[in-house]
Formats: structure tokens, C-alpha cells, sequence
């Protein structure tokens, strides 16, 4: 008996902040709308690695800011 195993297909896990801007992509984590540059978008946007990612990290941190001021 043979096993044989197929492999599963890789998701992709787009930053969901990337997104598609007039006829560009831009980031809608950053206060500006940045369009992110081909490598970092390589390397943040279009992987799983965008919660390592400056801009997406800032949002949060803002965010959690303007939640604790709130509460004050």
C-alpha cells in the first residue's frame, strides 16, 4: 500500500489594511494613505509577516492610545 500525500494549498495572508487605492495599492493603516515601496510591500504587505509591520503597528499603538485617553 502506497501513501501518498497532497499538499495542502498555501493560503495567502494579505495584510488586510493593503488595499487597492484608484489604480494603486495603498496601506489604509497609515495616517497618510502611504503606497508602500515594491520591497516592502513584498516584505509586509503580500505576506503573513504584515503584523511585523511599522505602519500596521503604529495604527494599533494609536488606537490603543485613543482608547486609554477615553477612559481618562
Amino acid at each position: 500500500m502506497m501513501i501518498v500525500r497532497i499538499p495542502k494549498k498555501k493560503e495567502k495572508m494579505d495584510c488586510p489594511y493593503y488595499k487597492s487605492v484608484q489604480t494603486d495599492k495603498a496601506c489604509l493603516a497609515s495616517v497618510t494613505r502611504l503606497r508602500p515601496e515594491a520591497e516592502e510591500a513584498g516584505k509586509y504587505c503580500t505576506t503573513e509577516e504584515h503584523y511585523r509591520c511599522p505602519l500596521l503597528l503604529a495604527s494599533i499603538l494609536r488606537g490603543n492610545a485613543n482608547a486609554l485617553l477615553a477612559l481618562s
